[in-house]
């Protein structure tokens, strides 16, 4: 059994950033298109490439599922040499402009709020790839 005692920050951030995502899916006045938005998800690493093999556009149920799962653990084998040295990259690509997704993605992946606010601007502005701390965060106006 596990008490508060316990929880160190790493864990209480985890639960933290659920709690608002959860909070997100509930919020009854953001309204949202599912149909308008499609995501494109792709783990790789040096070795592998593992797209998503969810096909969007989803259900607001599927959505939610999609976002509160756990990514897949398929890319390296088990007891490869090198398993600990290789980093794992998630790409995601969002078709189209849906404010409440990119804020769900914000808070899943935790992305820097200026970041979020240059991909909101983005029809006034050129674009930009930034990197804050170990993540890149690029956003392309086509």
């Amino acid at each position: 059994q596990t008490t508060w005692a316990e929880v160190d920050l790493k864990d209480f951030a985890s639960i933290f950033r659920r709690l608002k995502l959860a909070q997100l899916f509930r919020a009854p006045d953001l309204e949202e298109d599912t149909r308008r938005v499609v995501l494109n998800t792709m783990d790789y690493n040096p070795l592998q490439v593992l797209p998503d093999t969810v096909a969007w556009p989803l259900e607001k149920e599927d959505i939610r599922n999609w976002f509160f799962r756990r990514r897949s653990a398929g890319l390296v084998p088990a007891g490869s040499d090198n398993d600990r040295d290789l980093k794992t990259v998630r790409w995601v690509h969002m078709h189209g402009l849906d404010p409440l997704m990119l804020l769900r993605l914000a808070v899943k992946y935790q992305l820097h709020p200026l970041s979020i606010e240059d991909a909101l601007l983005m029809r006034r502005q050129p674009s930009k790839i930034e990197r804050t701390g170990n993540d890149y965060f690029c956003a392309v106006n086509l």
